[in-house]
């Protein structure tokens, strides 16, 4: 049982560690749709199937493989890979009923999201770091303190280090 929770830790990890860096997972009701941007892109495979399991989205037609995506796309592709229980006190002073509101609150609940100074910052561009350690925490990876593999990694912030090198390794 061990064995299979790690293989789809990794399979979870590496999906969503490619789809959050590269995938804008705008809103849209319905699923399944074709995108007309994503023939022939590296992530297309990964693109249709978290879309087949109503993972991402895209938006008329749409997924935009290449736009950055912010801190709410995020919240809301890990509020819908984890299926979190709907949370019902919200901690950030910036969340106004949005589409993303109730998954960023789920994410704070479950200790995935962590703001600052109250602020959740629904419209800032996530950073590597930040997507990687939100993956982490969802997926209660524990922090590592082992050599980080990529050439930028002097530019990883110390909150974020551990996590990164465990997702490095994972």
């Amino acid at each position: 049982m061990e064995e299979v929770m790690k293989k789809t830790k990794q399979i979870i990890v590496s999906s969503v560690a490619a789809l959050s860096l590269s995938a804008a997972g705008l809103p849209l009701n319905v699923f399944s749709v074709p995108f007309s941007d994503i023939n022939g892109h590296w992530a297309q495979s990964a693109i249709e199937k978290w879309n087949e399991h109503e993972i991402i989205e895209g938006f008329e037609g749409l997924f935009k493989p290449d736009d950055e995506i912010t801190r709410a796309e995020m919240a809301v592709i890990i509020d819908r890979l984890m299926v979190y229980q709907p949370a019902p006190d919200n901690p950030f002073q910036d969340l106004t009923e949005e589409w993303y509101k109730e998954a960023m609150i789920n994410a704070a609940a479950n200790g995935v999201l962590q703001g600052f100074e109250g602020q959740a910052r629904p419209d800032d561009t996530i950073t590597r770091e930040e997507a990687a350690v939100m993956l982490a925490r969802a997926l209660h990876i524990e922090p590592q303190t082992a050599e980080i593999p990529f050439s930028d990694r002097e530019s990883i912030s110390d909150w974020a280090r551990d996590l990164v090198a465990a997702m490095a390794e994972k």
